[in-house]
């Protein structure tokens, strides 16, 4: 077994204030300006997301992209929750308080965000899936998971681990690397026709804003200079 002097040491400084709302911002903007234009062209009767949506899920079922997405859409949010916990493991094994302190501000993120939140919505707007009897309807109260489709809990998941992550990354590679791999999983849930884009959309939004107003109100800890435990 290693010891925990074998582990590397890796910098982790918690943003700013200013540095979170510069890194993570920006893209929940973009994601509330595109959930927005897709609700009025959707209502004007110009564009019709639900049509979209089954025609993508039409052509992609029929080719190479189908068992990739399936993939992606099953296996992406263990790579986040592999990572989180892996940081609460090394930080109880290294005494590195920021690491154990990332993983708990991620489960509470996720608590008040994917969990809470995005369940009660479930339940209270009653959506049909893709798959449903009345596939895009809003019927209302239901406990019936095939009318849960509004918003995706898997895009709240995503977005709520990679909004704290992206606040960590100051190297600006770093965040568009995170922020594509989240949109590529918001993407798979309207490929393997499990959502509708604006499910999607809300899902990613208040992940992303449940991760933000987390790290605003419960920062994280800095390290001692020079020093792995406190």
């Amino acid at each position: 077994m290693l010891e925990s002097r074998h582990l590397p040491h890796i910098a982790i400084k918690p943003p700013t204030p200013e540095q979170l709302i510069a890194r993570v911002v920006p893209v929940l903007v973009g994601l509330a300006v595109v959930l927005v234009c897709i609700l009025l062209m959707h209502g004007a009767g110009g564009w019709d997301e639900i049509l979209w949506a089954q025609q993508l899920r039409a052509d992609i079922s029929s080719g190479p992209w189908d068992a990739f997405f399936k993939v992606v859409t099953d296996a992406g949010l263990y790579c986040f929750y592999a990572l989180f916990v892996g940081a609460l493991l090394i930080g109880v094994r290294t005494r590195r308080v920021i690491l154990r302190a990332l993983f708990w501000r991620y489960l509470v993120a996720q608590m008040f965000g994917a969990f809470v939140t995005v369940r009660l919505l479930k339940m209270a707007t009653g959506r049909g899936r893709p798959g449903s009897e009345s596939p895009g309807e809003w019927t209302g109260w239901k406990f019936d998971s095939a009318w849960h489709s509004f918003p995706s809990g898997h895009s709240a998941d995503i977005f709520t681990g990679a909004v704290i992550l992206a606040a960590l990354c100051a190297p600006a590679w770093l965040r568009y690397t995170i922020w594509s791999f989240a949109v590529l999983m918001g993407l798979s849930r309207i490929a393997v026709g499990a959502h509708w884009p604006s499910d999607v959309l809300t899902g990613a939004f208040i992940g992303g804003i449940a991760g933000m107003l987390t790290l605003r109100f419960w920062p994280l800890p800095n390290e001692p200079e020079g020093l792995s435990s406190r």
